[in-house]
């Protein structure tokens, strides 16, 4: 083999190293990829290579996950999304027990999988907000100053209206339970950070709404 050829493996894996240099987000990637070009350039003839290479490709693989995953555990850390949060802390340690690439890529896509259930399953939760316009339906039906002969009508109509949330809410217990048994609805959990800071409504407001919501639908 050509010390030419040597010396262009010895520059590129130099080259893969540095360019994670001095990036506190790539700290892991930066020293495995300085172990991978430590042991080319040791190398006396490009053949030693294979006996050099041992694991270091794999860990290079885990290091360029594990620090992909710190950012988003930072990132969801701040936003306190808490679910999304879990799922990359699982992440995390599935892949460190990675011994091959195809363990890297299974565990990283069983893991994935297995988090977007649970993110779905948590967002299942914003219900009340696609059928806020339904209890405002309510209120105006249940509230309004008609003539008495009106007023049964009205209250048919708010009824029908309870009965279709009720109904919705029963559907999506019903269809959820297809991807996590026994899942059940808790509409409450959109007072919390993640869901609420997607809400245009004042707390107050959604309070209100959610206490109506829950006393339909009984959850």
């Amino acid at each position: 083999m050509s010390d030419s050829l040597l010396e262009e493996y010895k520059a590129y894996y130099k080259v893969r190293a540095e360019r994670f240099a001095n990036n506190p987000n790539y700290k892991h990637s930066y020293e495995a990829e300085t172990n991978l070009s430590d042991a080319m350039q040791s190398c006396g003839v490009l053949e030693e290579f294979k006996d050099k290479l041992g694991d270091k490709n794999i860990k290079c693989g885990i290091a360029l996950i594990q620090d992909k995953y710190a950012m988003r555990i930072q990132h969801y850390t701040d936003m306190k999304e808490t679910v999304r949060l879990q799922v990359s802390i699982d992440v995390l340690s599935a892949v460190g027990e990675a011994e091959t690439a195809m363990d890297i890529v299974t565990a990283v896509n069983k893991t994935e999988t297995e988090g977007m259930t649970k993110i779905a399953m948590d967002e299942a939760n914003r219900q009340l907000y696609g059928e806020w316009f339904i209890l405002d339906r309510i209120e105006i039906y249940e509230n309004a100053e008609v003539p008495d002969n009106y007023k049964s009508t009205l209250q048919s109509w708010a009824n029908e209206a309870k009965q279709s949330l009720i109904e919705g809410n029963t559907f999506l217990e019903d269809n959820n339970d297809k991807w996590q048994p026994g899942w059940r609805h808790t509409p409450e959990v959109i007072l919390e950070h993640r869901h609420k800071r997607l809400s245009p409504y004042k707390d107050e407001h959604l309070t209100e709404q959610l206490n109506t919501y829950r006393n339909i639908i009984n959850r």
